[in-house]
């Protein structure tokens, strides 16, 4: 924040965007800041400090930090102003006795002389005398944090000055800390940090602010409740106004339950879930959009695994047959370490290893190819401390999380290389994300074989209707190896394509891939 400079428009004007406002969009305001480079610096730092006064101190505890009304100071600043006279009218309001806004008055003057990037003056003088009277009369010159016992204390004038919600709470405030708890109730142990689940319900929490109107909590009895949902329920327009899909907005309903729920048993507000809320509606409406919408899943065919085989470098080679041989995603294939492979020299070579994501066992016959590249993939590894299969040239694995919970990209990255070198030369060439490979492989299987055999080699938890069968038998992982060669025999072509799948495809600079054909 600090290293901010004033940026010039075409009109010769100095501006910058600092901080946010209250909107939904999170837009930044605009501050112009005159035509003289030299003031403009000055005024630009004094915005900034104020910035980061009313961010770190002022909205320390909440998860978005908002101008409020402070924006008009701060515009103030922008415009060359060395005196701000804050409004009389500011704390004026229904219900509020006069002696309650001279004393909110005079303490929001003293909190705003706090921060002195600009001399703060009162409009109304007699207000500011009696305000300042009636403070001192019942001794609440504390400072502006503390939590109070009456009604008048400077936690309360401030929260009226900065436009922030009454303390009884809303909906909005119980997103926002639901947000918060999911980190804690949703934790990733091997990457210290939020689970992927964890993070999809957050981005979750993140539409249902965008969507939901602002409701006070004290309104949400039965009929308050039922309108919320019935925004979800009547499908609302994304972005680009097109309506949300079904499957999005049970999701959303699922997780907005979760989120009165926390409501209701923490202590940080009072408010129960209302009588009957089990019978409140929740059912999405269909739509004629519904109705044409792509019902077969996008799977790559034969001919096209073929372009990408030849256009795909070594380790990208690996990272396809692995998704194909073993119907594994990225994360999965991040996550094989070399114990789980058996590469045996008179015997079928297999992979047994765990699906973390639903915790169950899957176990893959490999291809000769799938064997040739992870044998090859294990020979040149540098050396690491670790015993992931796919790493790059330093050693560190492909898949990882950030501290807030988001992950790698670097295999997605990976693919998409692929895809752009195709594209180089077809531009009309599907580009399909990396798990829809999983989603051929299964779709392979399945076409062979039956369905539980499918379910067997995504390593689903449920492999038929019977939820309880995993808990009686095991999967017969006998058949579907003999279906893994069967599958590895119908694309004999695609393997033929590329006899030796460790070698290098020409560089798309090249002569040599200007004659590849498609």
């Amino acid at each position: 924040m600090s290293k901010l400079q004033p940026k010039r428009d075409s009109a010769g004007r100095y501006y910058r965007n600092i901080g946010y406002t209250r909107d939904g969009s999170r837009s930044q305001p605009k501050f112009y800041l005159g035509r003289d480079e030299v003031q403009a610096t000055e005024r630009l730092a004094r915005i900034i400090r104020l910035w980061q006064w009313v961010r770190d101190d002022l909205h320390k505890d909440e998860p978005r930090a908002i101008w409020g009304p402070l924006l008009d100071l701060a515009k103030a600043i922008g415009a060359g102003g060395t005196v701000y006279r804050l409004p009389k009218s500011r704390f004026r309001a229904d219900g509020v006795s006069e002696k309650t806004e001279d004393a909110a008055y005079a303490t929001a003057l003293a909190l705003l002389s706090m921060q002195p990037v600009i001399e703060i003056v009162a409009e109304d003088e007699p207000r500011l005398e009696r305000g300042e009277e009636q403070l001192s009369q019942i001794g609440k010159r504390q400072k502006f944090d503390e939590k109070a016992e009456q009604a008048l204390t400077l936690a309360e004038a401030w929260r009226e000055l900065s436009g922030q919600r009454p303390l009884a709470g809303d909906l909005h405030e119980v997103l926002e800390a639901f947000w918060r708890q999911l980190e804690t109730t949703y934790p990733d142990p091997t990457y210290d940090c939020i689970s992927d689940t964890g993070k999809t319900r957050q981005s979750q929490v993140k539409t249902l602010l965008r969507l939901l109107p602002n409701t006070p909590l004290v309104e949400l009895d039965f009929g308050g409740c039922q309108e919320i949902y019935n925004v979800l329920r009547r499908r609302p327009p994304m972005q680009d106004k097109r309506p949300y899909e079904h499957k999005t907005c049970q999701h959303l309903i699922a997780t907005l339950n979760l989120a009165l729920e926390y409501a209701d048993i923490s202590d940080r507000w009072k408010w129960e879930l209302p009588p009957k809320f089990g019978r409140i509606k929740r059912a999405v409406a269909r739509i004629e959009q519904d109705n044409d919408r792509q019902v077969e899943v996008a799977v790559y065919t034969p001919a096209e695994i073929t372009t990408l085989w030849r256009f795909a470098r070594p380790q990208e080679r690996l990272l396809l047959s692995l998704a194909l041989n073993c119907g594994m995603g990225a994360d999965q294939i991040g996550r094989l370490t070399i114990k789980r492979i058996r590469l045996r020299d008179d015997g079928a070579s297999y992979i047994k290893s765990r699906r973390y994501k639903k915790d169950v066992i899957g176990r893959w016959r490999l291809w000769n190819v799938t064997e040739q590249l992870i044998r090859w993939a294990i020979a040149r590894r540098p050396r690491t401390d670790h015993d992931i299969l796919v790493v790059n040239g330093k050693g560190n694995s492909l898949y990882g999380k950030s501290k807030n919970g988001n992950r790698s990209r670097q295999i997605a990255n990976m693919w998409y290389n692929v895809l752009n070198r195709i594209r180089k030369k077809k531009p009309d060439f599907r580009r399909l994300g990396f798990n829809s490979l999983r989603d051929t492989s299964a779709d392979f299987v399945r076409q062979i074989a039956r369905g539980e055999l499918a379910s067997i080699h995504l390593a689903h938890k449920h492999h038929t209707t019977d939820g309880l069968l995993h808990c009686y038998t095991n999967p017969n992982f006998k058949q579907l190896a003999q279906v893994h060669k069967r599958i590895e025999e119908k694309l004999a072509d695609v393997w033929a394509a590329v006899p030796d799948p460790t070698q290098e495809p020409p560089r798309s600079n090249s002569s040599a891939f200007a004659r590849m054909e498609v």
